[in-house]
């Protein structure tokens, strides 16, 4: 395990970071998904932040943010997220995460269990890629590099939407497009080669809660069932409206889940 920030350089290290801080009491850390930023959480965070503490960083390589090239799997992605609770002197925290952001959320639990409340994986998974899945990523990978992200990422952003309004599509698309190249690529590989962090998830003493959309087509309500399975605390929200963004789609209930969870764990 990589220790922790020294003090002396927690200023240095949160000079590079990006990231919202509001509110009060436990604290509650919302991580992006894949290509997008804090900006997801933002409608989110007046109720939120009335209730907790919230923290809502950008991952390198978003929201206009450098790539950083030393991230070659979850595990160091694990590690900036650590670096950046010691850095802002919190010892636990309730996390939640969205899609890739549930990824690194898994990958923290399996290395760092001790340091969370509470875990909350919004429109995501702690599975493994399936073989289909893999061969599709690799194919986006090869598309980026030939084409560049512009056509891939208009792509991206109506595949996140089951039946979308004009107004989301066109805030993602300002939003997207702020993400790196060069992130989009290797971020794309670390997501394919993930391990399955199930038994990781299965082994936490803290509530763990899923919110799931009837619509998801990248997450299904299928494959998510089958991770509740032996969970010690386990939450279960379905919303049938929704697809992969419940932040937009139905932005109170994906509320009222995450403060369930709260209320739990906190």
């Amino acid at each position: 395990m990589i220790p922790p920030l020294h003090a002396s350089n927690h200023f240095t290290f949160l000079q590079d970071q990006q990231y919202r801080d509001v509110g009060e009491g436990s604290v509650l850390l919302l991580l992006h998904g894949f290509c997008e930023s804090h900006l997801i959480f933002e409608d989110l965070l007046p109720t939120l932040a009335s209730h907790c503490r919230v923290i809502c960083p950008d991952m390198p390589g978003h929201g206009g943010l450098a790539w950083n090239a030393a991230w070659r799997s979850l595990d160091d992605a694990a590690c900036w997220l650590r670096d950046l609770l010691d850095a802002l002197g919190i010892e636990c925290c309730i996390l939640v995460g969205h899609s890739l952001g549930g990824y690194v959320a898994a990958a923290f639990a399996a290395a760092f269990p001790e340091r969370l409340l509470g875990l909350g994986m919004l429109h995501s998974t702690a599975l493994a890629d399936a073989p289909e899945r893999r061969d599709l990523r690799t194919k986006a990978m090869q598309f980026v590099t030939d084409h560049g992200k512009e056509p891939f990422l208009k792509a991206f952003v109506l595949g996140l939407f089951h039946d979308p309004k004009q107004e989301w599509l066109e805030a993602l698309t300002v939003l997207t497009a702020q993400t790196d190249t060069a992130a989009i690529v290797a971020l794309t590989r670390i997501m394919r080669d993930r391990p399955d962090h199930r038994p990781a998830i299965r082994r936490l003493q803290v509530p763990v809660m899923y919110i799931i959309g009837g619509h998801d087509a990248l997450v299904t309500p299928e494959r998510s069932r089958l991770e509740l399975q032996d969970l010690q605390i386990a939450l279960l929200h379905r919303i049938p409206e929704a697809s992969h963004m419940g932040m937009y789609e139905t932005p109170d209930k994906v509320i009222g889940a995450i403060l369930s969870l709260v209320d739990v764990a906190g």
